[in-house]
């Protein structure tokens, strides 16, 4: 092996090892800050009733299951069902999410650069910290690239089977990325049609099927084996989106000219904005123009980009589906890394010094636009942080969120003591408290029908709970997404059967109703 590639290989190593250190130094910095009560506790409370023998979707309201039980995997190694552990079990996929990432990006980086590798870990670790407890999201839009780039550098029957099964797998993580792994697949196959290259496309599609099945089979197994799953799959997973004619609740995406540099507004805002809408406006337009890109390399004497790079274009407009469907860094962030690893494995920066500069420049404004969603940058900037005990986890939170820990512990004490049960409309309530959700709906999101809400005033009255605790807002200003309008029945039926304790104002947008079984307690 020559010096330059003995150099290269060193080089690559040392990429993964900084891509495979950064999610341990970023949790050592802010692991033990914050507490989100509502998505991160969607994760924390399913993964809690995971340990305890309850099936996510069948028994309450989750995500696709597979993160759910890898999770409680990892708590129940650490023998904890606190916050902190499952943090960790996030680590870990972060892990693995950066190694692979990284890998894609430098494998066939030529003339490799220290530099481009570390800038390069830096700006996928950045995003990942947006949502860093949808971890499983974005190993999975990370390992598709990766699931693609095999059939496409050597479609063989083998790498179409493997293809097939990553695809299934990421399915179990999350119905959307198999969606979107099986449209790109599709997608690769025919160019692989196109180009004329490797097996028959009806050949590699066969055995590309086989794989999402046998991919797919803990699913497939759980649907027929455990006892009305399948039912509660279907409602969850086919009929809310039937019925709502929608995959998310829909925001306007941040369009780059509503941003507004005056007096009256904080520039660095206004700049994040607009770059943020780039982002969003960049996203597709690469899905677009690398597939005008990758048509014109039709013959297989005239090699295609690296397979890295046409496997991020055939996943980039899926991906901005997930994006636009409620467009807000949140949802850019676990759409985004089609866009970064083919933007960093482009045919157009090959040489270092452009390739240099691109990195540069995706460090500089991910950073840019992600610094205040960090836990860490709040804390430092507030500089009012207090200590809280969350069962046997130390934290540090924002005042709000110290005076609502002990608002809910002193409920549960005074109204729900022994293990009573309470209902709660966010489920980090259920989570901290460590109890189980009376209703199905842990988290209230959506307007619910007449039928829904009848069943679960069914189980409140056979749970007989001590107190509710109803989070009373309209979401993004849509009074139809108020409590007491998304979900009447159950409302009246509170209000009838519950006396009104306490309203507390948390901010502008969210109110907390308080009612209890008996003021007398």
């Amino acid at each position: 092996m020559s010096s330059e590639k003995v150099a290269t290989a060193n080089l690559q190593l040392v990429g993964l090892v900084i891509a495979a250190a950064l999610p341990t130094i970023a949790y050592a910095l802010q692991g033990a800050l914050g507490l989100s009560f509502a998505d991160e506790s969607f994760l924390w409370y399913g993964s809690q009733r995971v340990m305890a023998g309850e099936v996510p979707i069948r028994d309450f309201m989750a995500y696709d299951i597979g993160r759910y039980y890898w999770s409680a995997t990892v708590m129940e190694l650490l023998n904890s069902r606190g916050i902190l552990a499952m943090r960790i079990s996030n680590v870990m996929l972060q892990t693995m999410a950066m190694l692979f990432a990284i890998y894609l990006v430098i494998r066939r980086t030529p003339r490799l650069r220290l530099s481009f590798a570390v800038l390069a870990a830096g700006t996928l670790m950045l995003w990942m910290l947006v949502n860093d407890f949808k971890i499983a999201d974005y190993l999975a839009s990370i390992v598709l690239i990766f699931a693609l780039s095999l059939i496409l550098e050597l479609p063989s029957l083998r790498h179409s089977f493997v293809c097939g099964c990553i695809v299934g797998f990421v399915a179990i993580l999350g119905r959307n990325h198999g969606v979107y792994g099986a449209v790109a697949s599709v997608g690769a196959i025919g160019y692989l049609a196109y180009r004329k290259e490797g097996e028959r496309p009806l050949r590699l599609l066969v055995a590309w099927s086989a794989g999402v099945f046998v991919g797919y089979l803990p699913m497939i197994v759980a649907l027929f084996v455990v006892p009305e799953f399948a039912n509660s799959f279907w409602e969850s997973a086919v009929k809310i989106i039937l019925e709502t004619k929608t995959t998310n609740i829909s925001v306007p995406w941040p369009r780059p000219w509503w941003a507004h540099f005056d007096s009256r507004h904080y520039w660095p805002d206004e700049l994040r904005h607009v770059i943020l809408g780039m982002l969003f406006i960049a996203l597709p337009l690469f899905g677009l123009a690398g597939l005008f890109y990758i048509a014109q390399k039709r013959s297989s004497e005239n090699r295609a980009s690296n397979p890295v790079f046409v496997s991020a274009v055939l996943l980039a407009l899926p991906y901005a589906h997930y994006a636009f469907s409620r467009a807000d860094i949140a949802h850019l962030s676990l759409g985004i890394f089609p866009l970064l690893i083919g933007a960093m494995t482009s045919p157009f920066a090959v040489s270092p010094t452009p390739r240099l500069a691109l990195v540069s420049f995706l460090f500089a404004a991910s950073l840019f636009v992600v610094l205040p969603y960090q836990s860490g940058y709040q804390a430092l900037l507030a500089g009012n942080w207090q200590t809280v005990t969350v069962g046997s986890d130390t934290l540090k939170v924002a005042p709000e969120t110290a005076s609502e820990v002990a608002l809910l512990v002193t409920l549960a004490n005074r109204y729900a003591p022994n293990g009573r049960s309470f209902v709660a409309t966010w489920p980090g309530v259920y989570a901290l408290l460590e109890r189980r959700s009376p209703t199905w709906e842990i988290y209230v999101l959506y307007p619910r029908d007449e039928e829904f809400q009848l069943a679960e005033i069914a189980r409140i009255k056979a749970a007989n709970p001590g107190f509710v605790f109803v989070t009373d807002w309209a979401l993004d200003g849509n009074e139809k997404y108020r409590y007491g309008n998304s979900h009447s029945l159950i409302d009246r039926y509170i209000n009838a059967t519950f006396q009104p304790l306490n309203a507390i104002e948390v901010n502008s947008q969210i109110r907390i109703l308080i009612y209890v079984s008996s003021v007398a307690d």
